[in-house]
């Protein structure tokens, strides 16, 4: 036992901090607030005078798990924006001239009545030796004895000692020195300055030109240029007006408003509505966002969806449809010339088609007016439609404004016009405005042009065999070959070549679907030829050319 009690002693202490912080609370969490995500808003569409508002609500709440959301309402939000006023408004406040800098006030001119004051008591405002009025009489200012001193010597002994300093050049004329320095006593330093002043500003005597070997300033020394030297430097790229840079839209300031409140539809459900389109939103950005109301309160806003409004675009026409091998070539006229400046990116093309009488479906987009249908339905009719498309992209794009109206002849300048003694206007260089992008998936749709049906017949032949052999044996001669490399192959037929100008005969009466065949008859002692062809699963099938022939000789 007494190895048991020093091990109880031992844990003694843990056990006391245990039971001291027992009971004890720290301080009160926040309850976490339960509430479902945010909507995802997909890109807009623009079709048919809608404009389409898809989304999905939302199917998690904001810790990612599912749960009960609680869903009450879909709340749609809406600004338009007009594109032109704001590039007009950007470029008013580019080419508005920066503000004056105020001038600076006037220095106040002293009052005769107190610099007489102030020489009568010997002085100066100016002097920073001077008492100040304030200061104690029995204190004497830090600097007094230093004044004094400089009263009591000369100051031209001074000046005489810095020219003594100075080395004389030789040959230097003593004309072109300063003249000498009048001494003014310090005490009368007001009134000598005030009559020196205009004596200061009259013109010196002109210097005499230097001699021969003497320095020269570069004041004096005048620059020489040649002649046609100017036109023969090479004009650099800075002299060149640099090109004006595209200006941005702010968009800051324009409130969002409520457009409609929609049912919430099932969690994670996609939702479409459509807005029917205004005359005068055209040209102009719709920027759209929707939030969602829960039992749990309201949720996070959408990411911005933004969109421009384009007028009715183009409907393609003249579509014609040739049916090649493995494919329905349709082409159209090309129409995107007829197009409004305003648009959202580069003009597309859109192939549709639909089969026996079913929905259409997308066959593909193009960069020019024509595309391939490479999903033939052979022998079943089918009715192609284009369209024009306007795809968002994600670098946006400039909005141009027009240049001045000039002369018929660019290459002349203008006479200046006479304005009663007015300075004509200067001419101002267009800025283009940056206009934010839309994102990848904004699409405009066109009108559907009229159906163009064809019945695609399979009249192509595949490709021959190829690599046929044929072997001797004592009983038979066999022949085989390779597939043709596009497949879709049905069969085969095995023909014996003879004489020229005589047909192949046939040896097989129905298709032979492997790749190996047997010819039973032919004589042993004669030489013979074989060729092979190919059966697409047309109806009826197409043969191809016949293969290499290859040759059997007689045994030995």
């Amino acid at each position: 036992m007494p190895g048991t009690r020093a091990s109880l002693w031992r844990f003694l202490p843990v056990l006391l901090v245990l039971l001291a912080a027992c009971g004890r609370r720290g301080p009160p969490l926040a309850p976490q607030r339960i509430m479902p995500e945010a909507p995802i808003l997909f890109p807009l569409r623009q079709q048919e005078g809608q404009l389409e508002v898809r989304w999905q609500a939302p199917r998690l709440d904001n810790r990612g798990a599912p749960g009960d959301l609680r869903l009450r309402k879909a709340i749609l939000e809406m600004r338009v924006v007009d594109l032109g006023a704001l590039a007009a408004a950007a470029r008013e406040e580019a080419r508005r001239p920066p503000d004056p800098e105020p001038e600076p006030d006037p220095e106040p001119e002293p009052d005769p009545e107190t610099i007489a004051s102030d020489e009568a008591s010997g002085s100066s405002r100016d002097d920073p030796t001077t008492t100040p009025e304030d200061a104690p009489d029995d204190v004497t200012p830090e600097g007094e004895d230093v004044a004094a001193e400089e009263e009591s010597l000369p100051v031209v002994a001074a000046v005489d000692r810095a020219e003594e300093d100075l080395p004389t050049a030789e040959g230097i004329d003593r004309q072109t020195q300063e003249p000498p320095v009048e001494v003014i006593p310090l005490g009368e330093q007001r009134e000598g300055a005030a009559e020196a002043a205009p004596e200061a500003s009259e013109p010196g005597p002109e210097p005499s030109a230097l001699p021969p070997g003497a320095p020269a300033s570069a004041e004096s020394e005048p620059e020489l240029q040649l002649p046609g030297a100017a036109a023969d430097e090479p004009e650099s790229d800075e002299d060149a007006p640099p090109e004006p840079q595209a200006l941005s839209l702010d968009l800051e300031g324009i409130e969002f408003e409520v457009l409609a409140e929609l049912d919430p539809g099932a969690p994670g459900e996609v939702l479409v509505h459509e807005i029917p389109l205004e005359p005068g939103w055209v040209g102009r950005r719709i920027e759209i966002l929707v939030r969602y109301e829960s039992g749990a309160g309201p949720t996070d806003e959408s990411e911005t969806v933004a969109f421009h409004v384009t007028p009715p675009l183009p409907m393609p026409s003249g579509l014609v449809a040739e049916v090649a091998e493995h494919r329905v070539a349709v082409q159209w006229e090309d129409t995107r010339e007829d197009l409004d400046p305003f648009r959202i990116a580069d003009p597309q093309f859109e192939l549709l088609r639909r089969v026996a009488g079913g929905s259409l479906e997308r066959v593909g987009r193009s960069l020019g007016p024509g595309l391939s249908d490479r999903q033939v339905a052979w022998d079943q009719e089918v009715c192609y439609q284009a369209r024009v498309l306007l795809v968002g992209n994600e670098e946006g794009w400039t909005l141009g404004e027009a240049p001045p109206a000039g002369p018929p002849d660019a290459g002349t300048p203008p006479e200046p016009a006479e304005l009663d003694g007015q300075e004509p206007d200067e001419v101002r260089e267009p800025l283009p405005v940056r206009v934010p992008p839309t994102g990848s998936g904004a699409v405009s749709a066109g009108e559907l042009s009229e159906p163009l049906c064809v019945v695609p017949r399979d009249t192509f032949p595949p490709p021959p065999p190829g690599d046929v052999r044929a072997i001797r044996l004592p009983e038979h001669t066999e022949i085989s070959w390779r597939a043709p490399p596009d497949g879709g192959v049905s069969g085969y037929h095995v023909y014996r070549l003879g004489e020229e100008g005589i047909p192949p005969t046939r040896l097989n009466e129905a298709p032979v679907t492997g790749r190996v065949f047997l010819d039973a008859a032919p004589n042993p002692e004669e030489t013979h030829e074989y060729a092979v062809t190919a059966l697409d699963g047309a109806d009826p099938p197409n043969e191809s050319a016949l293969s290499a022939p290859v040759t059997v000789v007689p045994r030995r």
